[in-house]
């Protein structure tokens, strides 16, 4: 009994410090939204009462561990009807977007600084782009 007591103090005190040390527990007692990355899918309500699908999505290079770009855009609503799930869609079209690269120093992870110390990047904006997913 005393072995199985030790066992669990000590399981739960490393998961506690894992959970530290990652910095896991933010979540539970911040904004869930902050430092959320990947596909973000929210619906906007626009002056005029209309409906609006924004799509904000990070594309990472998990090699190097940092990330590609990041595509910002407006999807028209009727994209996304009868439950689809937009990581299962071949195609995509979008609307008054940008894509957001940043601009990194050979193999960094931290995006190079310019001379005002804002990291420096491309930002290129379209009036509407077709998304075709490739690969698996």
């Amino acid at each position: 009994m005393k072995a199985a007591a030790f066992f669990v103090v000590v399981f739960l005190s490393m998961l506690g410090l894992f959970i530290v040390a990652t910095g896991e527990f933010k979540h539970w007692f911040g904004d869930p939204a902050e430092g959320q990355v990947g596909l973000r899918v929210s619906r906007n309500v626009t002056e005029d009462g209309a409906y609006k699908n924004y799509l904000d999505f990070d594309f990472w290079n998990v090699k190097l561990g940092r990330r590609n770009f990041t595509l910002r855009a407006e999807l028209p609503p009727g994209d996304l009807k009868d439950g689809a799930r937009i990581d299962e869609l071949d195609s995509l079209e979008l609307k008054n977007g940008a894509i957001d690269i940043p601009i990194y120093e050979g193999d960094r992870t931290v995006p190079a600084k310019g001379k005002d110390k804002t990291p420096r990047g491309l930002l290129l904006e379209f009036a509407s782009a077709v998304y075709h997913r490739t690969g698996g």
